[in-house]
């Protein structure tokens, strides 16, 4: 049961290793044995590194529970203190089959029901380099905390309006 179990999960985790969000680094004392593990799974001698790698990416995919009280917690962070430089936000529209992001700013964000994420610009660059579209893009507080069309700064990829930010 485990071994089929592990096989499963190792599936429905290729997504994520197929179309590169899976990121290795090239050079580690470790890779070697991992990479082997990963290519003879199941049938391979050990299989931990294999199966606990396909749980993360599992639970890596799943919403969080608390995420929009963390998410809450950020904007009244944003408000309180203007010369945050995550006031540079970006709205981007994530590939099928993604619940959620691990930023390099080290923020987890989970992906809209309508398949769309906001986050700062400095964190989307990565996304968008990776073919992620950028739907919008603005920059003051107001903005962020949902005035954003009737807003001045507003810009929109998506329906090409581009003002001067205000």
């Amino acid at each position: 049961m485990t071994a089929v179990c592990a096989c499963i999960r190792m599936v429905f985790s290729s997504v994520g290793w197929e179309n590169g969000f899976v990121h290795l680094p090239e050079t580690a004392p470790w890779l070697a044995e991992y990479l082997h593990e990963l290519a003879v799974f199941p049938n391979g001698k050990h299989d931990d590194q294999a199966d606990s790698t396909a749980q993360f990416l599992d639970w890596f995919r799943r919403p969080c529970p608390v995420s929009s009280f963390i998410e809450t917690m950020r904007l009244v962070e944003r408000v309180r203190k203007p010369e945050n430089p995550e006031r540079f936000r970006v709205r981007l529209q994530a590939p099928p089959g993604h619940g959620a992001v691990q930023t390099f700013s080290g923020r987890h964000i989970n992906v809209g029901l309508d398949g769309t994420i906001e986050m700062s610009a400095e964190d989307a660059q990565f996304y968008i380099r990776d073919g992620w579209t950028k739907l919008a893009e603005w920059t003051t507080d107001e903005e962020a905390c949902g005035y954003r069309k009737s807003h001045p700064g507003w810009r929109s990829c998506r329906d090409g309006l581009l003002s001067s930010s205000g």
